[in-house]
Parts: structure tokens; C-alpha cells; sequence
């Protein structure tokens, strides 16, 4: 599965207006255009890349398939910090079309370094 700048940014949307308190599942999340399965691998990388704090579990049938689900508590400090460098649609549009036309996978720390320096300029203090 390849990772997805884009879901990743909804689904930080999404937990960032969710009621607090509330655990969320990759059930709560309606996007037509992406299946359960990678909705939950998106948040199993979420919660690796420590932007998300929830849980994961992961239990084999008797076909050797896995299932997985995750279950999300909150946003972390440093998902926070990454939403408010991905917040601006016009930055946001502006930083992965510069890193898809140069036709390079992005890590996430280095667009939220991206992101931060764009957010910068857009506000006048670079």
C-alpha cells in the first residue's frame, strides 16, 4: 500500500474536530473514494508516526489473512503541530504538487519541515 499525503490530512481534519473524549474507528470516517482497509492502515501509520494516539489490534484468521482495526483517542501534540503547518488549503495544494512534479516520495517529517517554511513566507515572517 502506498501512503496517501491526502487521506492523511483529511483524516487529521476529521480527529481534530471530532467531540473529545470520543474514541474514533476507520468506521466513523466516510470517504467514498478510499475502502476501510486502507483507511485503517492510514491510521496504524498515524499512530506509528506518533501524530495520532489510539490502539491497534490485529488478529489472524484461518486463512493466514490479518484483520485489523485501530481505535483512536486523540490528536498528539505533534499532530497538532502538523495540522497547523497542513491546515491552509493553498499551501497545502502548493507543497505535495512541488513534491509530486519532482516525482519523489516525501517523508512525513520533511513536508511538515515544507509546510512550516511555506506557512512562514505566506504569513510574512520569512
Amino acid at each position: 500500500m502506498k501512503r496517501n499525503l491526502n487521506l492523511i490530512r483529511k483524516i487529521l481534519l476529521d480527529i481534530e474536530n471530532a467531540p473529545p473524549g470520543k474514541v474514533i474507528s476507520a468506521s466513523n470516517f466516510n470517504y467514498e473514494e478510499f475502502e476501510e482497509l486502507i483507511i485503517v492502515e492510514h491510521l496504524k501509520l498515524l499512530v506509528d508516526a506518533k501524530l495520532l494516539e489510539g490502539n491497534v489490534i490485529e488478529d489472524s484468521l484461518f486463512d493466514g489473512s490479518i484483520v485489523s482495526a485501530c481505535f483512536i483517542h486523540r490528536l498528539t501534540w505533534d499532530g497538532h503541530e502538523f495540522l497547523a503547518n497542513a491546515k491552509n488549503d493553498t499551501i497545502w495544494k502548493k507543497v505535495t504538487s512541488q513534491a509530486e512534479e519532482k516525482g519523489e516520495s516525501i517523508s512525513i517529517f520533511v513536508l511538515n519541515q515544507l509546510l512550516a517554511s511555506a506557512t512562514k513566507k505566506y504569513l510574512g515572517l520569512d
